[in-house]
């Protein structure tokens, strides 16, 4: 594991590094993502449609050519909803707890307080997922409810915490 890990945006050039990745985070069987794979081929198509978009993207934390860490910011395209971006994020095990997360939190955030209009950056996570929630909440983000039965994890529909962070 290089101690020189690299934030940067994703481009179609890196579906295949990211197909593995999906790929790791699904091995893992963690019960607080989907587990969903991708092929290279739907992945470089993802990341046309999302790079497309002027208020999307994608952060990866690269260990050398290797993702290890995953954020992706996603805007809706009506106007009545572009001052907000919806987040999701992932780091693979043997990179979690060295602030991966963290950098890639921070790096999404600088660059969309820059947009004009923006100011709320939301999530949701599992009740479960401490170590999330501790991050999310030491970076600013509130809890501002609870969205029942919103994913279907542990083989049932689980409630998940709805977060934001709002400037």
């Amino acid at each position: 594991m290089s101690t020189d890990i690299i934030i940067r945006r994703v481009t179609t050039d890196d579906a295949e590094a990211l197909s593995r990745f999906t790929d790791e985070i699904a091995d893992e069987g963690i019960d607080t993502v989907s587990g969903q794979r991708y092929t290279v081929e739907q992945e470089r198509e993802f990341l046309e449609q999302t790079n497309a978009k002027e208020r999307s993207f994608f952060l990866a934390a690269l260990d050398g050519p290797r993702v290890v860490g995953l954020l992706n910011l996603r805007v809706e395209d009506k106007p009545h909803y572009r001052h907000a971006g919806h987040l999701g994020m992932a780091v693979t095990r043997q990179y979690r707890h060295i602030g991966i997360g963290r950098r890639l939190l921070e790096t999404a955030i600088h660059e969309t307080e820059g947009w004009p209009g923006f100011c709320r950056i939301e999530l949701i996570v599992t009740p479960w997922n401490a170590p999330a929630i501790k991050l999310y909440r030491s970076m600013g983000f509130v809890q501002e409810g609870i969205i029942r039965k919103a994913a279907k994890l542990r083989t049932a529909p689980h409630d998940m915490i709805l977060m934001a962070l709002v400037w």
